[in-house]
């Protein structure tokens, strides 16, 4: 007969296979499977599908977020990631927490909010270990609410500390923040290291134009407006 005890050990031993720890691994290895599809055609369904298996994974919801947002699908970008901010309780993972805050922020500022993008970037940013630059979307919220002062206060940590993660519309913001505040050499050296990183976006020579002139660099401002006019004949956008 077999006895109570091998019972008791079977018991328990079926109990922990088909419990938390097993379903974890399974999951998780269902999700590198499907990470390694990023970028491919199959990546979305999968990633879809992984989520209704798994609805309780916060990483789910936080890339689901991250897909839509990249797309320009903001009302799907948000619908993904308030789901994941109701499994923020649950989760010690602070660095997801610090993604899904941003993505939060990004999404809010997107829709015209830029209250609640504030209110979820300085929740990303309260991580210290925060890498993503969510800093530039508070700048930008800032902007948005008239609030210059403290936009470039946060252009200026960023530049400090984030440079890597700016793009277009940080270098671009901030200069012309630096411009407003007549901090006109400060404004050139965003707008160098700018060419230097990015391609020309129009209009980025006129602004040097009045860095130039009010730093009474006359010549260099003509020379950086016809740059601008360069570009836009090389584009078509005006006529020779």
């Amino acid at each position: 007969m077999v006895s109570m005890r091998f019972r008791f050990i079977l018991a328990v031993t079926l109990a922990v296979m088909s419990g938390p720890l097993w379903a974890e691994q399974g999951f998780e290895a269902e999700y590198d499977a499907v990470k390694k599809e990023a970028g491919a055609e199959s990546f979305l369904p999968h990633l879809l599908a992984l989520d209704q298996k798994y609805p309780d994974k916060l990483a789910l919801k936080v890339d689901l977020g991250a897909y839509y947002l990249a797309r320009g699908a903001t009302d799907q970008a948000l619908a993904y990631l308030s789901k994941g901010e109701s499994l923020t309780t649950w989760s010690p993972d602070e660095p997801l927490k610090s993604t899904l805050w941003a993505d939060l922020a990004l999404a809010w500022l997107e829709k015209g909010k830029p209250d609640q993008a504030i209110e979820y970037a300085t929740r990303s940013l309260n991580f210290k270990e925060e890498k993503l630059g969510v800093v530039f979307t508070r700048a930008r919220a800032y902007l948005a609410q008239g609030k210059s002062k403290e936009a470039l206060a946060d252009f200026q940590t960023g530049w400090t500390t984030r440079r890597a993660t700016m793009n277009a519309q940080d270098y671009g913001l901030f200069a012309r923040t630096l411009v407003n505040d007549k901090q006109f050499t400060k404004a050139l050296d965003i707008l160098e290291a700018y060419r230097d990183t990015l391609p020309y976006e129009l209009g980025t020579g006129l602004v040097e134009s009045v860095c130039y002139e009010n730093l009474g660099r006359y010549d260099e401002s003509v020379l950086a407006a016809f740059v601008d006019v360069l570009y836009q004949l090389s584009r078509g956008l005006i006529p020779a």
